[in-house]
């Protein structure tokens, strides 16, 4: 998959609410942020994150067809970019 012009490592999760972007992967790249109206509390196995960034209308490629996305950021290592339900 690519996101921009950036090769990524991603997940799709039927079970998550929400679509996510690793905070290391957007300072990075240099994604643009904006934050969030509402807060997002996400809950992950032994911790619940807030969530207060996000990052609007990203871009996607899967195999030569474009899709956006709504990611919010999350603090996460070792996935680039978890697609939920909502994509």
């Amino acid at each position: 998959m690519v996101l921009g012009e950036f090769l990524v490592t991603f997940l799709f999760d039927s079970g998550a609410s929400h679509s996510f972007i690793a905070s290391g992967f957007v300072a990075k790249h240099k994604i643009p942020i904006v934050l969030l109206k509402t807060p997002l509390i996400t809950h992950s196995p032994g911790a619940s994150i807030k969530c207060y960034l996000g990052c609007p209308r990203v871009r996607i490629m899967i195999k030569g067809i474009e899709f956006l996305a709504n990611l919010v950021v999350l603090q996460s290592e070792g996935i680039d970019v978890i697609l939920g339900m909502d994509w």
